[in-house]
């Protein structure tokens, strides 16, 4: 990763947010010149499948949407695990998601919409972790 596009500051926040038996965590954010790389797992300990928006998932800094940066050539250079969409019953899932440049030291939120499981009477709300300035 490095190679491709240098790290200049990272944190590791570990914050989390859990709904529904699932567990979202923000392991690690990178910032680099051209891009911002965020570590994410995903830990479903529900007894069926949960679904969210994988490609969906953004930034809102100081009050701006900053939506995942797909021109980026470095997750196929870096060769970038990816999350997966649909997590079975009792699975993790871990991967970085490319954003845009961020300025290091900036607080941010990062939003995981569109949640949903095969029980349809579980409701789900979007899931948010602050991601502190550090």
């Amino acid at each position: 990763m490095d190679v491709v596009v240098p790290t200049i500051a990272s944190i590791e926040p570990g914050v989390s947010t859990s709904q529904n038996d699932v567990t979202f965590t923000c392991d690690k954010v990178e910032f680099a010149e051209a891009e911002t790389r965020v570590y994410l797992t995903v830990a479903n300990d529900r007894s069926d499948t949960v679904s969210y928006g994988v490609y969906e998932i953004r930034i809102i800094k100081d009050g701006q949407q900053i939506e995942q940066d797909s021109t980026s050539s470095s997750s196929y250079d870096g060769n970038y695990p990816e999350l997966s969409y649909d997590l079975s019953a009792g699975a993790t899932t871990s991967g970085i998601l490319v954003f845009p440049a961020i300025e290091p030291g900036t607080a941010f939120k990062l939003v995981i919409p569109n949640l949903w499981c095969d029980d349809y009477e579980v409701e789900f709300s979007d899931a948010e972790l602050e991601i502190p300035a550090e």
